[in-house]
């Protein structure tokens, strides 16, 4: 799998994995609810900057993912996993 730069190229990753990868761009936790099972190949390409900001004629990454992929973001409420640090120390010297 190569990421970065608005462009996603995938080898062999469930949709789950795909979810996942996305969730930073998304701005938000994307989960996976698909119902797709197997691994799957696949480029994506979207621009990353906002719409004001764009020098490509690439489209968000929302707009991508329907046209490329035929797959669409819908907004929902879930229960997701986080994880919570209360502190963080340094280790001590053995």
């Amino acid at each position: 799998m190569g990421y970065g730069g608005g462009s996603l190229f995938a080898r062999g990753i469930p949709m789950a994995d795909l979810a996942a990868v996305i969730s930073a761009d998304a701005g938000r936790v994307v989960l996976d609810a698909t119902n797709l099972e197997g691994d799957f190949e696949f480029l994506l390409e979207w621009d990353p900057l906002p719409l004001a900001e764009r020098q490509t004629n690439r489209t968000s990454l929302f707009v991508a993912l329907e046209e490329q992929l035929g797959l669409r973001l819908q907004a929902d409420r879930a229960a997701v996993q986080i994880i919570r640090v209360d502190s963080i120390q340094r280790p001590s010297a053995d």
